[in-house]
C-alpha cells in the first residue's frame, strides 16, 4: 500500500525558500574562501617586492608574512658576515595617494591589520634589511586577507551560531561594499570614456575645419596666381 503525500502551495514555497537559503549559504561560504590569498616571494637584497590589494573604502586588510628559508643553500651567507638569523624583512603599506600609512621594522615573522580609509589600490611592499649585492636571498611566505576573512573572530566571546551569523553578515556587507566600489569604478570609467569620446569628436571637427580652411586658402591662392599670370 503506497503512501501519497499531498503538498500545497505553502509546502512548495517552503522548499523553494529552503533551496534559496542553502544556495545563499553555499555562495557565502565560497565567497568567504576566496577573499584570502597566499604567495611565496623571493626577496633579493636591494630590491622591493610589492603586492597590490584593490580595496573598497573601510575594508579590513590582514597581512601576515614569515621568512621560511633561504632561496638557495649558496645564498645563506654574505661572505661569512650575514646569517639567515640576522636577516629581517621590512614591510610597509602605501595607500592610493602614494602615502606610507603603515610600516613594520625588521622582523622574521610578523602580521598587521589595516582598515582602508579611501578606496583604491593599496600596495603591500617588502624588502630585506640588507642592500648588499651578495646578501642572502630569502624566501618569504605572504598571506593577504581582506574583508570578513581578515577578521579575528576568536576575539568574540559568543556562541558558534552567533559567530556564524556575524560572519555571514560581514560577508554580505563586504559583498555590498565590493559591488558599490566596482559600480563606482565603472561609472568613473564610463565618465572618462565619454569625455575622451567628446574630445575626439571636437578634435576631429577642428581638423575638418582646418582642412576646409587650408583648402579654401589654397584654391584662392591658385586662382589669384592664375589671374596674375593672365591664364584665366
Amino acid at each position: 500500500m503506497g503512501v501519497r503525500v499531498h503538498m500545497g502551495c505553502r509546502g512548495y514555497r517552503n522548499i523553494l525558500v529552503g533551496i534559496d537559503v542553502a544556495v545563499l549559504v553555499l555562495f557565502l561560504c565560497g565567497f568567504s574562501q576566496n577573499v584570502g590569498a597566499m604567495f611565496d616571494a623571493n626577496l633579493v637584497p636591494g630590491r622591493t617586492k610589492c603586492f597590490i590589494a584593490d580595496l573598497p573604502e573601510l575594508t579590513l586588510l590582514h597581512v601576515r608574512y614569515c621568512i621560511v628559508g633561504p632561496l638557495s643553500k649558496s645564498s645563506v651567507l654574505d661572505r661569512g658576515t650575514d646569517t639567515l638569523d640576522k636577516i629581517g624583512v621590512r614591510a610597509w603599506l602605501v595607500d592610493p595617494d602614494g602615502e606610507h600609512v603603515l610600516s613594520v621594522d625588521d622582523s622574521v615573522c610578523e602580521s598587521f591589520r589595516f582598515t582602508s580609509e579611501v578606496a583604491g589600490e593599496h600596495q603591500v611592499c617588502f624588502a630585506t634589511n640588507t642592500s648588499r649585492w651578495f646578501g642572502a636571498h630569502v624566501k618569504l611566505q605572504v598571506s593577504i586577507k581582506t574583508g570578513a576573512h581578515a577578521v579575528d573572530y576568536s576575539a568574540f566571546h559568543i556562541s558558534a551560531i552567533e559567530l556564524s551569523i556575524r560572519h555571514a553578515n560581514d560577508v554580505v556587507e563586504q559583498m555590498k561594499a565590493e559591488v558599490y566600489y566596482q559600480r563606482a569604478k565603472m561609472d568613473a570609467f564610463a565618465t572618462g570614456s565619454d569625455k575622451t569620446v567628446k574630445r575626439m569628436y571636437i578634435w576631429a571637427l577642428l581638423q575638418m575645419l582646418l582642412l576646409l580652411g587650408f583648402s579654401f586658402w589654397g584654391l584662392h591662392s591658385l586662382k589669384f596666381f592664375l589671374r596674375v599670370k593672365k591664364l584665366i
